[in-house]
């Protein structure tokens, strides 16, 4: 016996002998493909690697000779 239930966007629950399955629905794949990061000049992003490996530092640099 195989019924299969509309849920909410993208998801198709498929119930087999009382065993819950979930189906992707790809229905919109080549809008998302259009409309994703990366379709445009990404101008942010490409300082979002750099900054990841540092850590996210902010400010001015410490200084690594201070005079005490």
């Amino acid at each position: 016996m195989l019924n299969a239930i509309r849920h909410p966007r993208d998801v198709l629950i498929i119930y087999v002998f009382g065993t819950d399955m979930v189906a992707t629905d790809n229905w919109s794949e080549k809008a998302k493909r259009r409309k994703t990061v990366g379709t445009g000049r990404t101008r942010y992003l490409k300082d979002v690697s750099r900054r990841f490996k540092n850590g996210f530092q902010t400010g001015v640099p410490k200084d690594s000779k201070a005079p005490f």
